[in-house]
C-alpha cells in the first residue's frame, strides 16, 4: 500500500511504530556508549537518518490527509491516544538524544579522540 492509499490513522500509527524504532536504536546505542563503544556511532546515524527521511515523508502525507478529515467521537478518542503516544515517544527520544550526547562527549574527553 502506497503512503497516498494510506488513513490518516494508518499514517499516524505508521509513524508511531517508526518512532518506537528510533526509540530501540537509541536505547541500544545508549547501552553500548555506556560501556565505552563507539564502534557502531556511523551506523547509528544511518539507522537514525533513514527513519528521520521516512517519518518526514509520512509527515508529508499526513499533512495533506488532515485538512481533509472529518472524525467522529470514537475515531477523535483513537486520533488523541495516537497523538498522546507520539509526543511521549518524542519526549523520551529527547531524553536519549541528551543522555547520547552527553556519552560521547564523555568519551571524547576522557579517550581524547575523535568521535
Amino acid at each position: 500500500m502506497s503512503l497516498e492509499d494510506m488513513s490518516l490513522f494508518q499514517l499516524l500509527e505508521q509513524k508511531n511504530s517508526y518512532l518506537l524504532k528510533f526509540h530501540e536504536i537509541n536505547k541500544d546505542e545508549l547501552e553500548r556508549l555506556s560501556e565505552g563503544s563507539t564502534d557502531n556511532l556511523e551506523n547509528f546515524y544511518y539507522s537514525r537518518e533513514i527513519l528521520l527521511n521516512a517519518i518526514k515523508k509520512l509527515d508529508d502525507q499526513t499533512s495533506n490527509k488532515i485538512k481533509a478529515v472529518k472524525v467522529n467521537k470514537q475515531e477523535k478518542k483513537k486520533l488523541i491516544d495516537i497523538l498522546n503516544l507520539k509526543r511521549k515517544m518524542i519526549l523520551s527520544i529527547l531524553d536519549q538524544d541528551l543522555a547520547i550526547i552527553s556519552l560521547v562527549d564523555e568519551i571524547k574527553k576522557s579517550n581524547k579522540i575523535a568521535v
